[in-house]
C-alpha cells in the first residue's frame, strides 16, 4: 500500500527521529498577533488541548500513568511524512507538529520554576531535543530556517522575555511569538506541580495524531494537493452551489453553472471570498426570517444549512424530493433572476459602503461601522421592484438617521441596537416606500421610550433627553462623525469650506488628522474649574457636546491646556467652521454665514468667556442643528 496510516500520541512523535523539511511545506507561519487576524491558531489549539483535560482533572486524585490512562484522548489531526534514504521528511502538518516542540519547550521552563523533579525535567528536554556523534544539539524539528531560534528559546531563563532579532527568518519571528504566547498562557493554566504533572502526562498519552507515511516519491505530491486543495474545508457559498445545482438535470445545467459563477465570481474577485458569504447569508436572513433567532440561523457560517431545515424550506423550496419539479424550478429561478438581481444591488451597496472620496449615506454607516444597512436594503427591495432606487437610497437614509438620533437622544445600546434592527428589516420586507419611512419612524420612538422607560414620546427629537449628551456618553468616532456632518451643513449652507469627511473622521496619519477638543481645559491654575460651583460640575459640563468641537491634531494637542481666549487663536484658519464660529469677526468676514444663519434662524453667538451659560447656549444651538440635519 503506497499510504501507511499510523496511530501516534505526542509522546511517541519525538525522542528518537529527526523531522526534515520536504519542499512542499512553506515556513512556520502560526502567530497569534498578527494585525487584523481574529482567529488565534496557538490558543485555538492549547484551549481545545486544555477543554478535553479539564473535563477530567481533578486536584485531588492522584497523578499517574494509570489515572491518566482513563482521561479522554484528544485527536490533533493528522500529519504526512515521505522516507527518503533513512531520512523523514514532513509532507504536511509541520505547523501542527513546531508548535508542540515550542510547548514542550515552554513546559521545561514552566517545569523548572515550579522546581520539579529533575527526572521529569529530562523527560521532556528528550521531547525537544539529543545531541549526536559530534556534541551538537539536534532538534527533532531543528529545520534550518528555525533551529536558531529553537536555541535561543530553549537557552533562556524561565522568567525572561525574549524577543527575535531584527536578522530573525519569517519562521525564527514566529518562533519567539509562539514562546511567549504558550508561555503567557501557561503560567495561567499551569501554576502548581499537580496540575503540571498531570497535563505533562495527559499531552504526551493522550493526545493522538494520525501519522500518515507516503511510500513513494512520485506520489507525494499529489498526496499534498488532495489534502492541501480538494482537503482544504469547503465555503459555504461552495457548499452551497452543490447542494443547489445538484438537483437540476445534467443535461440543462451549465446555464446555470454559468448563472451562479458571474454573480458569485464578480463579488469574490472584487471583495473575496467572505463577501461572497456574507451576501448570501444576509439575503437569506433579509427574505426568509420572521424572528431574531432565525436571523442568527442564517449567519454567514451556516445558512447554507439552515435553508433545507423545515421551517425555511416550507417557505423557500430548495430541499429535493422524488419527482420535485417544483424544487427544481425555484432552484433555477434563483439562480436565474433572483441570485444577479440582488448580487448587483449587494455590489452597488459595497461599493458605495467603501466609498470615502465620493461619501453618502452608506459610507455613513460603514464609518460608524453599521453593516446592517445591508440587510435593511436586501428586504425592502423586491425583485424588479419599480421603486428600487427610491428604497435604496431611503433605507440607507434612514438607517443613518435612526442610528445617529439613538445614539444623540442617549438610546443606543448595540446589542439591543442589533436586535431592533433585525425586527425592523422583517417589518419593512418588501414593502411600499412610505411604508418603510413609517416603519423607521416607529421602530425610532421605540428605541428611544424603551431605553428611558416612557410611554409619552411621540418626537424623537427631546432636549430634555439631548441636553447631557457628549463625550462621556458617545464614542469617539461617532463623535467625530457627528461634528463633521455639523461642519459640512455649514459649509454647503454658508459656501464655505471645510476638511473632508474622510480627514474629520477615519485619517489615522497626516497633519489633517482631527481629534475632539474640549473647549474648556483643565488648566494648571484651575481657572476654568473656578466658573464651575465644584469639580464635579466642571467635568460634566466640559464634556457636553456644547463643551467640544472637532480640531487638527497637532493643533489639539498644542492647545490642550489654554484658557478659552487662547484657544480662539488656534482656532483661526485650524479649526473646522463651527469652531470659527466662536470667533469674533467671523460672520462679519463671512457673509454667506450671515445669509446661513437668518435662512434657518440659528443664533450663534461670541463669547468673552466660556462658562456654564455658553456651554448650554452651544448645546441648544447644537440641537437645533440635528433637528435641520436628521429631521
Amino acid at each position: 500500500m503506497a499510504i501507511n496510516p499510523t496511530q501516534v500520541t505526542v509522546g511517541d512523535l519525538f525522542g528518537s527521529k529527526k523531522y526534515f523539511v520536504d519542499f512542499y511545506q512553506r515556513e512556520y507561519k502560526w502567530n497569534d498577533n498578527i494585525k487584523n487576524q481574529s482567529y488565534k491558531p496557538i490558543k485555538a489549539l492549547l484551549d481545545d488541548i486544555f477543554y478535553r483535560f479539564d473535563l477530567n482533572y481533578k486536584p485531588t486524585a492522584d497523578i499517574n500513568e494509570q489515572t491518566i490512562a482513563r482521561y479522554d484522548w484528544y485527536y490533533l489531526n493528522s500529519f504526512m511524512t515521505n522516507t527518503i534514504g533513512g531520512n523523514t521528511y514532513i509532507v504536511d502538518g509541520q505547523q501542527r507538529l513546531t508548535t508542540l516542540t515550542v510547548l514542550t519547550i515552554a513546559l521545561l521552563k514552566i517545569g523548572k520554576s515550579l522546581n520539579i523533579e529533575d527526572g521529569k525535567l529530562r523527560f521532556l528536554d528528550k521531547k525537544i531535543c539529543d545531541f549526536d556523534a559530534n556534541g551538537e544539539m539536534v532538534f527533532w524539528m531543528g529545520f534550518l530556517d528555525r533551529v536558531n531560534a529553537l536555541k535561543a528559546i530553549y537557552d533562556v531563563k524561565p522568567d525572561e522575555i525574549i524577543k527575535a532579532p531584527d536578522s530573525a527568518t519569517i519562521a525564527e519571528k514566529n518562533i519567539y511569538e509562539a514562546y511567549q504566547t504558550i508561555m503567557t498562557y501557561l503560567r495561567q493554566r499551569l501554576d502548581n506541580k499537580h496540575v503540571f504533572d498531570a497535563f505533562r502526562l495527559y499531552l504526551y498519552q493522550r493526545v493522538y495524531l494520525i501519522s500518515i507515511d507516503v511510500d513513494e516519491s512520485k506520489d507525494v505530491a499529489m498526496a499534498f494537493e488532495v489534502i492541501n486543495d480538494r482537503g482544504i474545508p469547503l465555503k459555504a457559498y461552495e457548499i452551497l452551489k452543490g447542494k443547489i445545482l445538484g438537483i437540476i438535470d445534467k443535461a440543462e445545467v451549465q446555464p446555470y453553472v454559468a448563472k451562479w459563477e458571474k454573480t458569485i465570481n464578480s463579488i469574490a474577485d472584487e471583495w473575496g471570498d467572505d463577501d461572497v458569504d456574507f451576501f448570501l447569508g444576509t439575503y437569506f436572513q433579509a427574505k426568509y426570517t420572521d424572528t431574531v433567532l432565525q436571523y442568527r440561523d442564517m449567519q454567514d457560517d451556516r445558512y447554507h444549512k439552515s435553508i433545507y431545515l423545515d421551517e425555511f424550506d416550507k417557505k423557500i423550496g430548495f430541499k429535493h424530493r422524488a419527482n420535485s419539479a417544483k424544487s427544481i424550478q425555484l432552484v433555477k429561478d434563483f439562480v436565474d433572476k433572483e441570485l444577479p438581481y440582488f448580487g448587483a444591488i449587494y455590489q452597488q451597496l459595497s461599493r458605495d459602503y467603501n466609498d470615502w472620496q465620493t461619501p453618502a449615506f452608506a459610507w455613513f454607516n460603514a464609518i460608524n461601522e453599521q453593516d446592517m444597512q445591508f440587510y435593511l436594503v436586501l428586504s425592502a427591495i423586491n425583485f424588479n421592484d419599480t421603486e428600487r432606487d427610491k428604497k435604496y437610497g431611503l433605507v440607507i437614509r434612514e438607517f443613518d438617521r435612526l442610528y445617529t438620533i439613538s445614539n444623540l437622544m442617549g438610546a443606543y445600546k448595540s446589542n439591543v441596537f442589533s436586535n431592533d434592527i433585525i425586527e425592523l428589516g422583517q417589518a419593512i420586507r418588501g414593502k411600499s416606500c412610505a411604508d418603510i419611512k413609517a416603519a423607521f419612524d416607529s421602530a425610532l420612538l421605540k428605541m428611544i421610550s424603551k431605553a428611558h422607560n416612557r410611554n409619552d414620546i411621540v418626537d424623537p427629537f427631546k432636549y430634555e433627553l439631548f441636553a447631557n449628551m457628549g463625550y462621556s456618553n458617545l464614542g469617539g468616532r461617532f463623535l467625530r462623525y457627528f461634528f463633521s456632518r455639523i461642519d459640512h451643513f455649514i459649509s454647503t449652507g454658508a459656501n464655505l469650506s471645510t476638511g473632508t469627511y474622510y480627514s474629520h473622521i477615519s485619517q489615522a496619519k497626516g497633519k489633517d488628522v482631527y481629534h475632539i477638543e474640549h473647549i474648556l481645559a483643565h488648566d494648571e491654575k484651575h481657572v476654568n474649574a473656578h466658573l464651575f460651583s465644584d469639580e464635579e460640575e466642571f467635568i460634566v459640563q466640559r464634556n457636553r457636546l456644547g463643551g467640544l468641537l472637532l480640531l487638527k491634531g497637532k493643533d489639539n494637542q498644542s492647545s490642550g491646556n489654554e484658557l478659552y481666549n487662547d484657544k480662539l487663536k488656534t482656532y483661526v484658519g485650524n479649526g473646522t467652521l463651527f469652531a470659527q464660529t466662536l470667533l469674533k469677526d467671523f460672520a462679519h468676514h463671512n457673509k454667506g454665514f450671515s445669509n446661513f444663519c437668518a435662512k434657518y434662524a440659528l443664533d450663534f453667538k461670541t463669547y468673552a468667556k466660556y462658562d456654564g451659560t455658553s456651554i448650554e447656549e452651544r448645546q441648544k444651538l447644537l440641537f437645533d442643528l440635528v433637528k435641520l440635519i436628521w429631521a
